[in-house]
C-alpha cells in the first residue's frame, strides 16, 4: 500500500484572524517559540495521558468549541482539499467523530458531486453539523449517523475521515478496534485520511498551545483544551496501536510547528481500481 505523505505548511496557515478585541495574529504567533522551547528544554517528567470523556454532549462545550475551532478553519480546509484529491467523482466520505461539522461544510462546498455521512456519538454535535450544512445548503448532500465509530459500519465509502476524535478513546483497546475498522475499510478500497492533536511532552505546554491557536477562549473550552491534549495519543502509541490493528500505515507528525509535533496524521489512498486523474483538481 502506497503512502502519501501530509505536507508541512508553517504555523501561521493554520492560525485565522480573530475578531476585534482578542489577541491579534502576530501576536498569537509570537507566543510559539515559547512553545518549542518548552517542549524541547522542558526538565519535567514526560507528560502521561490522562484520558476524557468521550463525549461532548453538554450545550456550552458544543457551542464553545464550535466558535473555538473556527480558529484553525484553515486547517480544516487543508484536510478537506487532502481528502477530495482522493476521491473520486460522485464518491462517498465517511467522517468518524464529525464534531460539529466543520470539516465537512469544507469538504461539502469544495466537493458538489460528492456525498457524505457524518458519525458521531454526541447528539448534541449531530444537531450543531446538521444545522450548520443546512445554512450552507449542504445538508441534502449529508445522511447522518449516531454510531460508535470504533464499530465498522456495513458500508464501502470511498474515504473515511476522522479528525480530532482519536483522543476521545478512553484506552489503547478502544484505539486498536478504532484503528482495525479503518483496516476494514481500507481493505475494502477506501482511501484513509487522519488526523489529530499529539501530547505534547511537557505539561507547560499546553496553556502555550492554547493562547497560541484558541486564546481568550471560554473557561469551559480552556478546560476542554487542558483535557483533550492530555488526553492525546503520542505519535509511538498510534504507530504501535496501527502495528496491532493491521493497519499498514506509518504515522507522520506535520511539523506545523517547527520542532514541536502538534498533530500526528495517517493518509492512505484508496486502492479501488479507480482513475483519480480527472477529480485531482478539486484538491487544488
Amino acid at each position: 500500500m502506497v503512502e502519501q505523505v501530509v505536507e508541512q505548511p508553517e504555523a501561521s496557515a493554520f492560525i485565522r484572524p480573530d475578531p476585534a478585541g482578542t489577541p491579534s495574529r502576530w501576536s498569537r504567533l509570537r507566543r510559539i517559540p515559547g512553545l518549542v522551547l518548552g517542549e524541547q528544554l522542558g526538565g519535567g517528567p514526560p507528560l502521561g495521558r490522562l484520558p476524557e470523556p468521550a463525549v461532548m454532549d453538554a450545550s456550552d462545550q458544543v457551542e464553545a468549541f464550535d466558535r473555538a475551532m473556527a480558529a484553525v478553519r484553515p486547517l480544516y480546509r487543508r484536510v478537506a482539499r487532502q481528502v477530495s484529491a482522493l476521491v473520486p467523482r460522485g464518491g462517498t466520505v465517511l467522517d468518524l467523530g464529525c464534531g460539529s461539522g466543520h470539516l465537512l461544510e469544507e469538504l461539502l462546498a469544495l466537493r458538489p458531486d460528492c456525498l457524505a455521512i457524518a458519525v458521531d456519538l454526541s447528539s448534541a454535535m449531530l444537531a450543531r453539523t446538521h444545522a450548520r450544512l443546512t445554512a450552507a445548503g449542504l445538508c441534502d448532500r449529508c445522511l447522518f449517523l449516531r454510531e460508535d465509530m470504533t464499530i465498522p459500519l456495513p458500508i464501502r465509502p470511498e474515504a473515511v475521515v476522522s479528525m480530532f476524535a482519536a483522543h476521545h478513546l478512553p484506552d489503547a483497546v478502544l484505539l486498536r478496534r478504532f484503528l482495525a475498522a479503518l483496516a476494514g475499510y481500507a481493505a475494502e478500497g477506501a482511501a484513509v485520511v487522519l488526523w489529530d492533536l499529539a501530547r505534547p511532552r511537557q505539561a507547560g505546554s499546553i496553556p502555550a498551545f492554547r493562547e497560541a491557536f484558541h486564546p481568550g477562549c471560554p473557561p469551559c473550552f480552556a478546560r476542554d483544551v487542558e483535557h483533550s491534549l492530555r488526553a492525546a495519543w503520542s505519535r509511538a502509541e498510534v504507530q504501535a496501536a496501527c502495528r496491532a490493528a493491521g493497519l499498514a500505515a506509518r504515522v507522520a507528525c506535520p511539523l506545523v510547528v517547527p520542532l514541536v509535533p502538534l498533530w500526528w496524521s495517517v493518509v492512505l489512498p484508496a486502492t479501488r481500481g479507480r482513475d483519480l486523474t480527472s477529480c485531482r483538481f478539486f484538491g487544488r
